[in-house]
Order: structure tokens, then C-alpha cells, then sequence
């Protein structure tokens, strides 16, 4: 018991007399809390206060689970507490909750893209119309409630909506139907309605909206009619053709893009020549900074460069490529079709206003395709079928209407929408004190601190807590929590971070009497790739021989991932074996657990179970290469102890590509060092390419250029095996190709969804075994944040479980138990 607790049971034992002293005391020689002495019995079954008109419904989020009792004991103090005379009034008691984030703007706008501290106002401030489960699910039945399951364990979910989605083959259509719950209040007791979520899908798909969420990247049907005002836009057509025409002879407005886009391209190039080109001049790119650029994109080899100012370089160079914009993306990407992607958007936007022009289509003022049914139902039609549409769309806090826009200006039949269209500009007082049907009320931002306090009308479990402070914290967030000026920070997982939080308990582990630290998984995972119709024997990439080579390749680089990832990390990352993050609990335990490419063709392992000594895995790692590579059919020279020949097909230069420059420390730099070791010790050369962009870097992948690379894959709500691995998907990097694995992904989905758990989890460890057999995927790590409490203010032994990156302890923010303190005088 700590001693805000001690000195409590003290002035309550002075007020309540003798006999309760003794009940207390005895209590707490026996380990026995407040809470036993007085009813607490409500605390975690709580009721809302009804609103004016219609009291709204309690459904508080269960679990079939019970919570794990946390063996951290309790702060005590050797401090005697000191009992105040009978004359001394109570203390007035109240439970703060002080929330630390690692940015705070002051930007409440529900409709912008907000830092991290913003955006928590709104959530606790607001509702999301989407329920997800931990896993980031969507919730489709969440009025009533819908089960879920998390690492084996399932969860209860409630939200403001049901949603069903029915998709028509013949029509090409996908409708969406979503169904508010009746009884829902705003904080200032107006009723939420299907009216608020109108208002807010027209304020996003404005023609002028730039905030958070894109939704105009979705055919919405009558979207591009009210997008252009013209009701003949839907129907026009702008043929690949045409676009195609249009751009081998540009004119008009596409010539001056196309002219633009070089002249940006080409004087950004310049600012950033201005800083690098000294590491350049060393090895040639020329002894002065107009050198380097002109040798960069120059294309006349006769150019005089003699007193010629950069930027007269610079223009001159801007003169030569004309509207060759390919030739400049073949000098700026290595890539002639770099630019056509965007060139092509931009193409097609001409012609169609072109089109329109042409056309006798009428003005349009709504979106047919989004259809109000009641007070509580909306319908939402959209062209073709999207499976991740459902989380962009509807991923949104819903902004009252009455109060973020102007409800003298909503009538829907009338198709006024609640602002003028094409002007929606936020109030202003709406910025400074954002309103919403969230489990808070914001009372204030004072330029360092949003204070909260509790909204009773919220209509799912309210908290005890009365205020809640969120504050941006600094480089000492860790010492804020440890001496009780901060209760709560998620930080970002670093070999710093978990040193510290370890040290700052006196057990020197996350979980102690200082701090309650829990790790939460990222849903994505970092892997190394490989492009099987790139690193193959032969013609065939999924031939033993293929196999092997790229095994022998993978195994190079897994010995070695252990000490690379520690020294970059620390404790903040986990090394996984299979190609899904921890986060789902898909990856075999136990004795069925195997370290990713670790035995060599006999099925013998390449080195002992545990072993940390860099010269053993060395040695080991040799030996296990250079069988899979003569078992590929490559040359072996005894003589030179070294590979000589490659198979056809095959080679004896490799290479992998990292996003990022050899300036920067890249994480798998360190394993990737070791296996050029050993690599170059066989004669097989692994070159490490630096890409120097993520954008640059997705275009080698999904155009195949690259052999090896290594990047990261961000799942959302599963661990996306059709998008990995499914033959046809576009997304399959590794070009894998197998009917029986395709089938496999199919099953899976639907296991997933069901109450076949198990059955679930045998189909994906078949998935990921199949993955490995191909050879195409080394995973390598999965990072973690940390969830951090301060035990002095939160009593973590009634922490709720299974918090995840889709599943905080905002969501759960109604049963946390804070300790009560005294009210200062003067607050």
C-alpha cells in the first residue's frame, strides 16, 4: 500500500472511531485492502447517467477470461501513518488520471490528420464509428455485441454500429449498410443520428477536403457526378489509349506538367547535391558541386562547365531534357517509367474535364450512392469490390453535425448537407473545444495540458476516474513516471527504452514496484525477401536445385540475426522464425518451435540450440552454405576451398537492397555483414544496394528488379497471408506460384472468422511452413512498444488484459483502477 493509501486509511480510522481503526489495521497486517472494508462492489459494473430525453443503454466490454492477477505487490511504506484528531474534517477525494504523450499540438479538428496526443483527446472525446477487435478487425455486429478472439483468448466488443456489406456480381457493386444504435447522446445531451454520419462523409469527400481519411480514392457511385458537378462524369470514359496519345504528343496544359515535373525534379536535385556532393568528390563524381549534378543528369557531353554558377547549370540542364520526362526518370530512378504512374493520373483528369466540357450534363448537388434509410440506417453503394475500403471509409470519430457545422443548413431531401458545398471551414470554437459522445468532456488546453473530466451520458461503462490530464512529455518521460508526475506513456520500443524501464525496478525487470511496463506487439514483422524468378538454377524457380540455392542464401543471413538485432535493439525486439508477428499467436511452442533455416541439408543442425559465440555459428553457418550450394549444382574448387562456377541460370553475384544510405546504421546491416563473410569465403559475392527511398524501393519490388531485399510488411487485422503469398496478388513480392498454398489461404480466412480457433492455427503453421519449403522469406523481427504505469497511481494487479496496437488502454480506460487522493486546497 503506498503512502497516499497509508495516510487515507489513517484520517478515515480518526472520523469512523476505534472499531474501524481495528478492522483496518488487521486488514492490512494481513495483507487486506480498502476495498475490503468498504463496497467497491460497483466498480466494475457501473451505470450511465440517463440523458434528458432517452436514457441510452449499458453494455459494459467483457471478457470470457478472467484477468491475470499481476504479482507486483502493492507499494508499503515503513512509515507509521499519522492519525488526525476527531475534529478534523474528512478529506474530499477525487481519482486523477495524468497521461503523458509524446507530442501535443493543441489541433482538435476530427477531420485533420492529428499528432499522437490530439488525437487521443479526440478519442477519448469522441467515438469511432468503427468497432475493431485487438487484432484491428472490424466488429460488423457491434451494437448488440460480437465475440473475437485474441492470442487463444476471446473478447466481447460493443460499438456505436452494425455494418453489412453485400456485394452484386452482376452489377459490380459492393452496398454497405450501417446501423447506428438508438440511444446514443453527445456529451451536451443532443442525440447522435444517421444525419451526423452524413454530415460527416460529405465534409470528407469534398472536392477541397485535405484532412485526414481518402475517401475520394473510392468509386463511390454518383461521387465523381458530384465531384466534377456534372452528371455526365460517372459515364464518360477516358480509354488507356487515349492517355497514351496524349502523352506522345503532349500539349496544352500536360505539356506544362510535364515541364513542371522536370523543373521541380531537377532543381530539388540540386538543393540536395548542395549537401552531399563532397562524401562524392573522393571517388570521382566530380571537384566541385556543379561537376557533381552536371555528371549526375547532364546529357551534352561537350557542356562547358566553366564559370557556370549552379543554378545556371542547373537551368541549362532543365533546358536539355525538353518534355523527355522517361530520359530524366532513367537518370533520377534508374527506372524510364518512374513518372508515368503519376503523368498518367494527371492525363486522364485533362481529358475528362475535357470530355465534360463537351457534354450536356447537368449540375449535381449529392452523392446518390450514399443513402439515408431512418434516423438510425444509411446505405453506401460503391463500383467494383475493395476488402479494405470498410477501413477507410468508415474509420472516423463522428463529429457532431449540430455542433461542427450548421444544422439550419442540413436538410437532406433538400440535399444541404449542413455547410455550403465546396466550403466547409471548421468554427472556430469547434477547434478550441471539441465535443463528441466519448467516455470525456474536454474543459481545457491550456497550451501545455488538456484537462478532461468524465462524461456521464457516455452510453457504454463510465469511469471513476473524475479528471484526466494529457500532457506532452520530454527526454525525462521516464523519470516523470517514476517520482508520480506521470501515470500512463506508451513509448516506442528502443535498446534505451528497455534498459531503462528495467533499471527504474528495483528487480530489474519491465513488471516491479516503480513501474508496470507491458510490451505490445507491432502487428507487421521485418523479413528478408527473395524474388524466386530472380535467384533460381535453371528455368525452373521452385526446382530442388532452386531451393537451394536460395536456402543456402537464407541460411547466411539467420545464423547471425540474434547478435545483429541485440546489439541494434536490445530487449525491445523478438527475433520470430515465422513469417507472422507474435501478435496473432500463430507460430508453433514448445519442442515444435525451430529456428528459421537452421539445419543443414541432412536435417542436422548447423549450430547448438542457444549458441551466442559468433566464431561457432561462423564455422557452422560455412559448412551448411556450401552443402546447399553443391547441392544446387555449383562448382566447388578443393584446392581453392571456394566456388567457381555457377549453374545456368544461377550466379556467383548476389544482391540485396536496403532502403536507406551507407551513412545511416540500417538494423540488418550487422546480419547481413556476417553472411558477406561467409559468402565471400565460398567465392559467392552479396552485394548490399542502398536504396535511398522508401518510394524508390517499392518500385524495385513490385516492378521484380531486385534479387534480395529486406523491408517490412504492415499487416492489418490478420497477418495477410493472401496479400503475401496468394498467386495472383500484387502484393506477392516473392512471385510465388502454388494452387495447393492459394487453397490453403482460402481456408485459413475462413477459420479465422469462425469459432475454429485451433483449426485456424494448424492452417496458417501449414501456410508458413509452405512459405519456408519455398525458400522465398527469412522473418527476422518483430519490434514492441511499451505500455507503461506508474504502480503508485494505478492499482495493476486489476489491469485489463490483452492490449495490443488496436486495442489500448483507452479502450479500457473505464476499469482502470486509480487511487483516490485528497483534494488540494485551492483546486
Amino acid at each position: 500500500m503506498n503512502n497516499k493509501a497509508a495516510k487515507l486509511i489513517g484520517i478515515l480510522a480518526g472520523v469512523l472511531g476505534s472499531i474501524l481503526l481495528v478492522s483496518v489495521v488487521v486488514l492490512v497486517l494481513n495483507g487486506g485492502k480498502i476495498s475490503e472494508i468498504f463496497d467497491v462492489s460497483g466498480l466494475f459494473t457501473r451505470t450511465t447517467t440517463a440523458a434528458p430525453t432517452e436514457p441510452p443503454q449499458t453494455v459494459p466490454p467483457v471478457t470470457t477470461t478472467e484477468a491475470p492477477t499481476v504479482t507486483t505487490p502493492a507499494p508499503t511504506t515503513s512509515e507509521s501513518p499519522t492519525v488526525p484528531s476527531e475534529t478534523d474534517e474528512p478529506p474530499v477525494l477525487t481519482r486523477i488520471l495524468r497521461v503523458g504523450v509524446s507530442s501535443l499540438k493543441g489541433n482538435f479538428n476530427p477531420f485533420a490528420d492529428l499528432a499522437e496526443g490530439d488525437a487521443d483527446v479526440m478519442k477519448l472525446v469522441g467515438i469511432n464509428l468503427l468497432t475493431r477487435d485487438r487484432t484491428g478487425k472490424v466488429i460488423m455486429m457491434a451494437t448488440e455485441g460480437e465475440y473475437s478472439y485474441y492470442n487463444n483468448e476471446r473478447y466481447l466488443y460493443t460499438g456505436p454500429a452494425d455494418i453489412t456489406v453485400g456485394y452484386d456480381k452482376e452489377t459490380d457493386e459492393t452496398t454497405y449498410t450501417l446501423k447506428l444504435k438508438d440511444g446514443i447522446f453527445f456529451s451536451d445531451g443532443v442525440k447522435l443520428t444517421v444525419d451526423d454520419l452524413i454530415f460527416n462523409l460529405y465534409v470528407r469527400l469534398q472536392p477541397n477536403f485535405t484532412g485526414s481519411g481518402n475517401l475520394r480514392s473510392y468509386d463511390i457511385v454518383g461521387l465523381k457526378n458530384y465531384y466534377y458537378n456534372n452528371s455526365m462524369a460517372e459515364s464518360i470514359v477516358v480509354t488507356d489509349e487515349e492517355v497514351e496519345a496524349a502523352l506522345e504528343e503532349p500539349e496544352g496544359e500536360i505539356a506544362d506538367y510535364i515541364r513542371n515535373l522536370i523543373r521541380d525534379t531537377l532543381e530539388n536535385e540540386k538543393e540536395e547535391c548542395k549537401k552531399i556532393w563532397s562524401s562524392y568528390a573522393a571517388i570521382g563524381y566530380g571537384n566541385t558541386v556543379e561537376e557533381f549534378f552536371f555528371n549526375l543528369y547532364g546529357l551534352d557531353l561537350s557542356y562547358n562547365l566553366l564559370n557556370k554558377s549552379l543554378d545556371e547549370v542547373c537551368e541549362d540542364v532543365i533546358g536539355s531534357y525538353g518534355l523527355n520526362y522517361r530520359l530524366l526518370a532513367e537518370h533520377y530512378a534508374v527506372n524510364a517509367y518512374y513518372f508515368d504512374a503519376k503523368l498518367e493520373e494527371y492525363t486522364r483528369e485533362v481529358l475528362l474535364y475535357r470530355k465534360m466540357q463537351e457534354s450536356d450534363g447537368e449540375p449535381v448537388n449529392y452523392i446518390s450512392g450514399i443513402v439515408r434509410l431512418g434516423d438510425y440506417t444509411v446505405k453506401l453503394r460503391m463500383h467494383g469490390y475493395n476488402s479494405d475500403a470498410i477501413y477507410q471509409i468508415f474509420d472516423m470519430v463522428i463529429a457532431p453535425m449540430h455542433y461542427y457545422g450548421d444544422p439550419n443548413a442540413y436538410n437532406y431531401e433538400q440535399h444541404e448537407f449542413g455547410f455550403p458545398r465546396g466550403n466547409y471551414v471548421i468554427p472556430e470554437e469547434a477547434l478550441e473545444n471539441p465535443l463528441g459522445a466519448g467516455p470525456f468532456i474536454f474543459t481545457g488546453y491550456d497550451g501545455k495540458t488538456v484537462s478532461l473530466t468524465k462524461n456521464s451520458l457516455y452510453y457504454k461503462a463510465t469511469s471513476d476516474i473524475d479528471t484526466l490530464t494529457i500532457e506532452a512529455y520530454g527526454d525525462d518521460v521516464l523519470d516523470a513516471v517514476t517520482q508520480d508526475q506521470l501515470d500512463i506513456v506508451v513509448l516506442d520500443g528502443s535498446r534505451i527504452v528497455s534498459d531503462a524501464l528495467q533499471s527504474a525496478n528495483s528487480n530489474g525487470e519491465l513488471q516491479g514496484d516503480s513501474l508496470y511496463a507491458e510490451e505490445i506487439f507491432d502487428l507487421g514483422y521485418s523479413y528478408l525477401g527473395i524474388n524466386a524468378d530472380n535467384v533460381k538454377v535453371g528455368e525452373d524457380p521452385y526446382s530442388s536445385e532452386s531451393v537451394a540455392l536460395r536456402t543456402a542464401l537464407l541460411t547466411s543471413v539467420s545464423a547471425f540475426r540474434d547478435l545483429a538485432y541485440g546489439v541494434y535493439f536490445g530487449d525491445s525486439v523478438h527475433i520470430i522464425d515465422y513469417p507472422a508477428s507474435p501478435f496473432f499467436g500463430l507460430a508453433p511452442e514448445g519442442k515444435d518451435y525451430e529456428k528459421a533455416f537452421s539445419r543443414d541439408p541432412n536435417g542436422k543442425a548447423v549450430y547448438g540450440s542457444g549458441t551466442t559465440d559468433s566464431l561457432a555459428l561462423y564455422n557452422g553457418c560455412i559448412e551448411a552454405v556450401k552443402a546447399y550450394l553443391m547441392q544446387a549444382g555449383f562448382t566447388y574448387n578443393e584446392n581453392t576451398g571456394r566456388f567457381s562456377e555457377a549453374p545456368a541460370g544461377a550466379s556467383l553475384i548476389y544482391s540485396v537492397r536496403v532502403c536507406g544510405n551507407q551513412n545511416d546504421e540500417h538494423p540488418s546491416y550487422g546480419a547481413l555483414a556476417y553472411a558477406k563473410s561467409v559468402l565471400y569465403q565460398l567465392g559467392i559475392s552479396l552485394e548490399i544496394r542502398y536504396v535511398n527511398s522508401i518510394e524508390d524501393m517499392l518500385v524495385s519490388l513490385y516492378l521484380g528488379d531486385a534479387d534480395m531485399w529486406c523491408a517490412s510488411w504492415n499487416c492489418i487485422g490478420d497477418p495477410n497471408f493472401d496479400l503475401h503469398y496468394q498467386s495472383d496478388s500484387s502484393s506477392n513480392l516473392f512471385h510465388i506460384r502454388d494452387e495447393e498454398l492459394d487453397g490453403w489461404i482460402a481456408e485459413y480466412r475462413e477459420l479465422s472468422e469462425s469459432d475454429d480457433q485451433d483449426g485456424a492455427r494448424e492452417k496458417a503453421r501449414q501456410i508458413m511452413q509452405r512459405v519456408k519449403e519455398w525458400a522465398v522469406e527469412l522473418p527476422c523481427y518483430t519490434l514492441v512498444d511499451y505500455l507503461v504505469y506508474n504502480v503508485d497511481a494505478i492499482d495493476v494487479s486489476t489491469l485489463p488484459t490483452g492490449h495490443s496496437r488496436y486495442w489500448s488502454w483507452m479502450d479500457d480506460v473505464a476499469f482502470l483502477d486509480v487511487y483516490p487522493q485528497p483534494v488540494q486546497k485551492g483546486d
